[in-house]
């Protein structure tokens, strides 16, 4: 647009002027505008020649500015047509990305929800299996109660369903993990224990199993005596008993598994810490091994595998490996063993003494001693009173936290040796009562030992009756053996 409006001044203002100039001179007459329209009136000729260039001028600004600005407009229009055709490509490949990302979460959706179906199937012949045992021993006792009684056939008949229920608890209790690691809700704890006791106390639960089958059970530990962490002691029990729970199922008899405990690095009150379960059984393929911690998934399409399980026991295990910020992996060989190891960081610990893990508890002697149990299920009261019989302590029943409340203001000082106190109760729940025997006036309200006896298991429920006012928290279905530890702890005579 400059250069057109170059020519126009030229051509409109400095030729006219030139021509002007020889004009005057060639005729010779001074500058003027009379003696110019005299010069132009005696020669029309020149008149023309000298107007022409003004008026090709005029053209030459408005008509080439025109041009340039209908071309820079035309520029202006391709560069919004790229633009344009540039942005409907981008689209079009995001709409093909964004397809292909459903066609693949289709299939993801269609795979999960047929290894779920096949999960639950497999759930629901978990479940039905120690089910099926329990009710069936218990008909089978039943059975044996008609004259001449076996006695030795109703023991068996016991000692089976007493087995199948605790398969069955641990199986609800890996479901209820598995729930509170979906939600986010499974908190870590930050326990201080000493490695090797805690290595220990693992083997002393898993030998039992490993006699049945004639295995032989190692603990191997480097760098751990002596050393005391801090972490969540219960979930990190929890994965080695899974992990070497599966060695023991598929490791033959006379076979070998080793539970490893090995420092690898100690600095700035960090411990690196690899762990291991390594065992001599049959082995995993290759192809096996990338769907041991998938969801839902369990290795299959082989009878050597088929023996029982749900597969959660694996995901629980990572999931609790993850949230100690470590990564839990496998090596395998057919026919040679496994290998299940991780390494994660552990805060290190000031030396402590620790318990000594107590294997079997006697039966204390509680005669002269009371106890108020509060539960408003019928069943649950008759369960704690014959457990407790040989005890010859003291029970009273209440059957809901206000009765309760009310039975435990009206006794006289030291009446009451402990209170075992369920949780869901009506009228008034058992956190409530707890809040409110504390706040007595009563002698006895600030030190009573009040043991939360409940179904609610999880270790939030622990901490929350501790926070209500609770010593100590005892789950439905009732451990006895952890029972008759916290009546000896409370109650036992020294």
């Amino acid at each position: 647009m400059l250069c057109y409006t170059m020519y126009g001044i030229f051509f409109g203002f400095c030729f006219p002027l030139l021509a002007w100039a020889f004009d005057f001179w060639y005729h010779g007459y001074s500058p003027s505008w009379d003696n110019l329209g005299a010069i132009h009136r005696n020669n029309p000729m020149l008149y023309m020649i000298d107007t022409a260039p003004l008026f090709l001028g005029i053209f030459a600004f408005v008509a080439g500015r025109h041009k340039a600005a209908t071309e820079r407009y035309s520029l202006q229009l391709q560069d919004m047509v790229l633009n344009l055709e540039h942005k409907v490509d981008e689209r079009t490949e995001e709409l093909r990305h964004a397809n292909t990302q459903l066609e693949e979460s289709a299939n993801q959706a269609a795979a999960f929800a047929e290894s779920k179906a096949a999960f639950l199937a497999n759930m629901s012949h978990e479940i039905r299996t120690p089910l099926n045992a329990i009710i069936g021993m218990a008909t089978i006792a039943q059975k044996q109660l008609v004259p001449p009684v076996d006695t030795a056939r109703i023991g068996q008949s016991i000692r089976q369903i007493l087995t199948s229920s605790d398969h069955l608890l641990r199986l609800i209790n890996n479901i209820l993990d598995l729930s509170k690691l979906d939600a986010g809700e499974l908190t870590l704890a930050e326990d201080a224990f000493g490695l090797t006791s805690m290595l220990e106390e693992a083997g002393l639960m898993l030998l039992p199993r490993c006699q049945e089958k004639r295995i032989h059970f190692v603990v191997e530990t480097e760098g751990c005596d002596g050393l005391y962490v801090r972490s969540d002691r219960l979930r990190l029990t929890q994965v080695f008993i899974n992990l070497a729970g599966n060695a023991i199922k598929f490791t033959p008899e006379g076979g070998t598994i080793h539970l490893m405990a090995r420092v690898l690095h100690l600095l700035e009150g960090q411990a690196q810490v690899y762990f291991a379960v390594r065992d001599s059984g049959i082995g995993i393929s290759e192809d096996n091994i990338k769907q041991l911690f998938q969801r839902f998934k369990q290795v299959q399409n082989d009878p050597v595998y088929n023996v029982g399980g749900t597969g959660l026991g694996l995901t629980i295990s990572q999931r609790i490996i993850e949230l100690l910020g470590g990564k839990i992996e496998a090596s395998s060989k057919v026919g040679q063993g496994s290998t299940f190891f991780f390494t994660i960081p552990l805060e290190v610990a000031e030396a402590m003494h620790e318990e000594t893990v107590v294997a079997e508890v006697g039966t204390p002697d509680l005669h002269g001693k009371r106890i108020l149990l509060a539960d408003d299920v019928e069943v649950n009261r008759l369960i704690v009173e014959e457990l407790l019989a040989d005890t010859g302590v003291t029970l009273e029943m209440a059957e809901d936290g206000k009765q309760a409340l009310h039975m435990f203001e009206q006794s006289a000082p030291g009446y009451y040796d402990l209170v075992f106190m369920d949780v869901q109760m009506p009228h008034m729940d058992g956190y409530e009562a707890t809040r409110c025997i504390r706040a007595l006036s009563h002698p006895d309200a600030e030190n009573v030992p009040i043991i939360a006896m409940t179904a609610n298991a999880m270790r939030e429920d622990a901490l929350k009756a501790e926070t209500s006012g609770m010593n100590g928290h005892l789950s439905k279905p009732i451990d006895y053996p952890a029972m008759l530890a916290l009546l000896q702890r409370y109650l036992g005579k020294k």
